[in-house]
């Protein structure tokens, strides 16, 4: 390793990674993802370590020539290290999301939503929730699943479904005058054999009371 300001770069999970220059008068680029963190080694002892963007990652010198880098949140910002003879190196830090944990969401929205349209995409912090389902119930069911990332946007939406057939019914109301309908009724009357007078009666009136003008012929 040849130069001032070179750095080894290693992961936690790793073994090792190339040696980066950074002496030059380009920041070298950096990358950790959230909730991990990587190592980085200088050839000489540290004085000072800074992060720009303490939100979204945090360096600290663990030994005189050992930086630890945590990733915090997704973004990008800059490392400076100062070492005790005077020299400064810079990085550029980009912070990627850890996206296990939205796969994961991903495959259980597919598993438990089969057959229907629905998206999930994670941004600043923010779980947008996207597509078509089929009832209130798959709507509620998806929003609790992406509730388990952080804050959601439902943007989902609900089929319509179909309009049933209707039949339309015309109703009229008639008024009835109940006492009119008690003062209804009827009398008959007949000649029955040897011309003697029958009659029938609703009962609503008395009977009637008929009268023979004149005599019969012979």
């Amino acid at each position: 390793m040849k130069g001032r300001g070179c750095l080894l770069v290693a992961s936690l999970m790793t073994s090792a990674l190339p040696a980066i220059c950074a002496g030059g008068g380009t920041p070298a680029k950096v990358t950790v993802t959230v909730g991990k963190s990587l190592v980085m080694d200088t050839p000489g002892d540290l004085r000072r370590v800074s992060v720009g963007n303490g939100d979204l990652a945090e360096a600290l010198a663990v030994t005189p020539r050992e930086v630890l880098i945590n990733g915090k949140a997704p973004g990008e910002t800059s490392v400076i290290l100062w070492q005790l003879d005077g020299t400064r190196t810079m990085f550029d830090l980009t912070v990627r999301q850890n996206t296990s944990r939205l796969e994961a969401a991903r495959a259980e929205m597919r598993r438990g939503l089969e057959g229907q349209d629905v998206s999930l995409d994670f941004e600043n912090e923010t779980v947008f929730l996207r597509g078509v389902v089929k009832d209130l119930a798959s709507a509620e069911r998806a929003a609790g699943m992406a509730a388990t990332l952080g804050k959601v946007v439902n943007l989902l939406r609900v089929e319509t479904p179909a309009a049933e057939p209707q039949i339309l019914l015309r109703v009229k109301f008639a008024d009835v005058d109940r006492s009119a309908t008690a003062s209804f009724g009827f009398n008959l009357l007949s000649t029955g054999a040897g011309n003697t007078v029958g009659q029938v009666t609703t009962g609503q009136f008395g009977p009637a009371s008929p009268s023979v003008q004149g005599k019969a012929v012979q």
